[in-house]
C-alpha cells in the first residue's frame, strides 16, 4: 500500500501498490522503477533545457527529425510563442543543420529545403567565402578565448569545434574568432563576406539542379543576392540554362559594358509575392515557415464569424457553445476509445483539443480525415485545467492553400 502524501496523488478507483523494492504496480500493470526513473529524468532535463536554453533545445529537436509526436512546423511555432526568434534559410549563411546565431535566434538549416540533395547542401554550407581566400590544413591551436556572450573564460567550458570556431558549454553560444582571437561573424565569413559572389557563382560551384534552384528561390533563400522571391525565380530560369559561346563571350566583355547590359537582365516583370503567397511557398518548399502562422492571415475574418482563438478557450465558461478553427496537426483514433476521434488544431496562439464522437466521424469522415484546416462548432469542456471542445459540427476551412503534413492515426 502507499501511505502519506503520495496517496493523495493516486486516482480513486485504481488499484495501486508496491511489489518488492523494484516494481510499481498499477491496475495489474508492473512498471520497473528504473524505467520510471529514466523517464522522470528525461522529462525534467527536457523541461529545464526548454526553460533555460530554449534556442539550443529547439535547434536540437529540429536537427534530429523525424522524431517525437509533432511536426517541425509545430515545433517552430511553439518556439516562437515562447519568444524564440527564427531567421530564414539563406544560401550565404545557413549551415546544413539549424544553428543558434550570435543574436540568440535560430537560423534554419538547408536540411529543410525540399528536394535538396544532402551532398549539395553540405557543400554549400562549407563553401569558402567569395571575398576571403580559403586555406586548408589543420586548425590553428590557440588558447580558449573569452565567450563574447556570457564572458566565460574557463578553458574546460570553451571548446574548439572547427577552424577558428569555438563553442561555450556554459551558455551554448558558438562563434568564430579572427586572427587576433576576437569574435567574427559565423559560418566562415568575414564581416561583409559572402560565400557566393552571384547566383551564377552558386550554381557553378555547387552543381545545383534546376528544381533545386527554383525551390531555393521560391522560399527566399536567394534573397541575399539582392532579389525578392519572384525576381530570384526569374533569374533562376536564366542562370540554369547553358549560356553558349556567344553569351559567354558577352559576359567576358569589359566591366562597363557588362554593367550596362545587366540593366535589362536584372529587370523582372513579376510582382513580388504577397505575405500569403510567401507562407504558401514556405510550406511547399520547407514544410514550415518562420513567418506568421497561416491562421493569423485569416484572423480578422474569423473573428467576425465568432471564431475564438485557442488561447481564449482556457478562460471561457464551461459548457459554453464555441467555434474554433485551426490547422489539423494530429488525428488520433485509439483502439480503446470506442470509436472516438481526437483532433489537435493549431492556430497562431496555441493548440485546441477536439473530441469527435463516433456518429459525427461517420457523418463527416471525409472532412475530418482530409481537410488540412477545419472550423469546429461544439461545447467547451474546461475542467481541472484540461480544455477540450466536444464537436457537434466540423467544416472545411477554404482559402488556405497550405499543404500540411499532419501526424495521423499513430
Amino acid at each position: 500500500a502507499v501511505h502519506g502524501a503520495d496517496a493523495g496523488l493516486l486516482r480513486p478507483g485504481c488499484r495501486h501498490g508496491l511489489e518488492t523494492d523494484h516494481n510499481f504496480l498499477a491496475d495489474g500493470l508492473i512498471v520497473h522503477n528504473s524505467h520510471a526513473s529514466s523517464f522522470a529524468l528525461l522529462a525534467y532535463a527536457s523541461a529545464w533545457l526548454r526553460v533555460h536554453h530554449p534556442a539550443a533545445f529547439y535547434t536540437a529537436l529540429l536537427n534530429n527529425q523525424p522524431m517525437g509526436f509533432y511536426h517541425p512546423s509545430t515545433l517552430v511555432k511553439d518556439a516562437q510563442r515562447r519568444g524564440v526568434r527564427f531567421h530564414p534559410i539563406d544560401v550565404q549563411v545557413s549551415d546544413w543543420d539549424c544553428t543558434v546565431e550570435t543574436d540568440g535566434a535560430i537560423r534554419l538549416g538547408l536540411r529543410y529545403v525540399s528536394g535538396l540533395r544532402q551532398g549539395v547542401g553540405r557543400s554549400m554550407a562549407s563553401a569558402a567565402s567569395a571575398t576571403t581566400p580559403h586555406t586548408t590544413g589543420p586548425p590553428e591551436v590557440r588558447s580558449a578565448p573569452l565567450c563574447p556572450k556570457c564572458g566565460c573564460d574557463d578553458p574546460s567550458m570553451v571548446e574548439h569545434i572547427e577552424r577558428s570556431g569555438w563553442f561555450c558549454n556554459n551558455c551554448s553560444h558558438d562563434w568564430f574568432a579572427d586572427a587576433r582571437g576576437g569574435p567574427r561573424s559565423p559560418h566562415g565569413l568575414q564581416p561583409g563576406g559572402r560565400r557566393f559572389a552571384s547566383l551564377d557563382d552558386l550554381i557553378a560551384r555547387t552543381g545545383l539542379r534546376r528544381d533545386e534552384v527554383v525551390t531555393l528561390a521560391d522560399i527566399g533563400a536567394l534573397n541575399s543576392f539582392g532579389y525578392d522571391r519572384r525576381a530570384a525565380l526569374w533569374q533562376a530560369e536564366r542562370a540554369v540554362r547553358p549560356s553558349g559561346e556567344l553569351f559567354t563571350a558577352w559576359n567576358e566583355e569589359p566591366a562597363e559594358l557588362a554593367e550596362h547590359a545587366g540593366e535589362e537582365t536584372w529587370s523582372c516583370p513579376l510582382k513580388p509575392m504577397t505575405e500569403a503567397e510567401r507562407v504558401v511557398a514556405d510550406y511547399a518548399g520547407t514544410g514550415l515557415t518562420a513567418g506568421r502562422h497561416p491562421m493569423a492571415l485569416r484572423r480578422e475574418e474569423l473573428a467576425t464569424r465568432g471564431v475564438m482563438r485557442a488561447s481564449d478557450l482556457r478562460s471561457a465558461r464551461q459548457g459554453r457553445r464555441v467555434r474554433v478553427a485551426g490547422m489539423v496537426i494530429t488525428r488520433q483514433r485509439p483502439g480503446t476509445a470506442k470509436g472516438f476521434v481526437f483532433l489537435t488544431l493549431e492556430d497562431e496562439t496555441g493548440i485546441a483539443n477536439i473530441i469527435v464522437q463516433p456518429d459525427l466521424f461517420a457523418r463527416d469522415r471525409l472532412i475530418i480525415v482530409e481537410e488540412p484546416f477545419v472550423l469546429v462548432e461544439g461545447v467547451l469542456q474546461n475542467q481541472d485545467g484540461v480544455t477540450a471542445v466536444r464537436a457537434e459540427a466540423v467544416h472545411g476551412l477554404r482559402g488556405l492553400d497550405v499543404d500540411v503534413d499532419a501526424h495521423d492515426f499513430y
